[in-house]
């Protein structure tokens, strides 16, 4: 028993110091492109919050990016655009 635990202990350990390293990196490479102006927006913290701001500013209840339709997001990318230097 102790042979065994001698090498799952290591890999238990190695396991729980990648995992966060991985989580965030597949988290950055988030991207949408922009069909309207031809490029492409990466989703991060400054981008979450200018789509907050997006919402606030029109006075409606906030929707989640994934349940808006293909024109309510082309909406969204021209204000983007029009507000490129708050974010």
């Amino acid at each position: 028993m102790r042979h065994i635990q001698r090498f799952v202990n290591p890999l238990l350990l190695a396991a729980a110091m990648i995992s966060p390293i991985i989580g965030a990196g597949c988290a950055a490479r988030v991207q949408y492109y922009d069909t309207k102006f031809h490029d492409y927006h990466r989703w991060d913290p400054s981008e979450s919050r200018a789509y907050q701001e997006y919402w606030y500013e029109r006075g409606k209840q906030y929707r989640e990016w994934t349940d808006l339709n293909e024109h309510e997001q082309r909406e969204y990318w021209e204000w983007r655009h029009a507000h490129p230097w708050r974010y």
